[in-house]
């Protein structure tokens, strides 16, 4: 299965006109066992939540050459809600429940389509793994390692510096994680829809990650081109695709630099060597086994303030 590819992924556009069909599609065997979910992005004419008058009319299943799709040792399927007209949404599957032979050797995928879909937009399935730290490490390298050249030669950009790392090059230092109290959430995502009920999954817990851009140059010119580089890719209103998702890219104010002890953006840490300060806000996605729900279902969310006295 291909890696994340998020909302602007490649697609598959099915129309009204498969009621009944199936599209499959045949791999080379894939070992799913380090993965949580597998996700497509999904967007569709009309809304899919499994009511009575909004029936499911997407369904995803896996096999392998072990357990194949419908045989007794492999019932394992999900439906795909779908949000209706609008951006994409994302659709996890989770992995946890899936049998053994088909998440160690998965080699084939089916979507059927037992009702009239109208018209839907799927993009095609990723297995993945969040990790919060990781995975923004791994989106901002790619965003800035290689990508500019200075008098023929390629500058990187790394986490660390090696001894012997030559010049100039970009430093990404992840310096702070903040828990984003004010984005926090008490919501419950709903996943895994079967005709027998759906998983709670909670929303997810917000950060901010806090990362120092370092430009390490010997010459004054070539750490001018550095920042200029960087404050093309990631300047006020850029955004950073972090596992499939497009997260914004935020400049902390100059109060909060001076906080950090940095003295500014643009102020030199020594005479070779300058830094920029950003932040983007992330929030972990549950890696923990959902729990089950059976329709009808409700939910009530309870809010408590604390207060202390001073």
């Amino acid at each position: 299965m291909p890696g994340p590819t998020g909302p602007q992924g490649r697609t598959a556009v099915v129309a009204a006109s498969v009621a009944g069909h199936f599209l499959e599609r045949s791999i080379d065997p894939v070992d799913l066992r380090g993965f949580d979910d597998i996700e497509f992005w999904a967007s569709g004419d009309r809304i899919a939540d499994g009511t009575a008058g909004r029936p499911f009319f997407c369904e995803v299943r896996l096999g392998s050459a072990a357990a194949p799709i419908g045989s007794g040792a492999n019932r394992w399927h999900r439906y795909v809600p779908v949000a209706g007209p609008g951006p994409p949404q994302r659709v996890p599957f989770g992995l946890d429940d899936l049998p053994a032979p088909v998440r160690s050797a998965c080699s084939v995928i089916r979507i059927t389509f037992p009702e009239a879909p109208g018209s839907v937009r799927l993009t095609p399935p990723a297995a993945v793994r969040p990790q919060l730290l990781a995975d923004t490490d791994a989106a901002l390298t790619a965003r800035l390692d290689n990508r500019l050249s200075l008098r023929g030669a390629p500058v990187r950009a790394v986490l660390r510096a090696e001894p012997d790392q030559g010049r100039p090059y970009l430093l990404l230092v992840n310096h702070s994680i903040e828990h984003a109290l004010t984005r926090v959430s008490t919501g419950e995502i709903r996943t895994d829809f079967t005709e027998t009920g759906f998983a709670i999954r909670s929303a997810g817990v917000p950060y901010d990650l806090g990362y120092r851009i370092e430009a390490v140059a010997d010459r004054r010119e070539d750490t001018a081109a550095l920042l200029e580089f960087v404050l093309a890719e990631l300047a006020p209103g850029a955004t950073l695709a972090v596992g499939g998702t497009e997260l914004p890219v935020e400049w902390p104010a100059p109060w909060e630099r001076l906080a950090d002890g940095s003295g500014g953006a643009s102020h030199a840490l020594h005479e070779e060597q300058t830094c920029l300060l950003i932040s983007i806000p992330a929030v972990t996605r549950p890696r923990a086994v959902p729990r089950r729900a059976v329709p009808p279902h409700r939910s009530v969310q309870v809010e408590v303030a604390h207060h202390a006295d001073m």
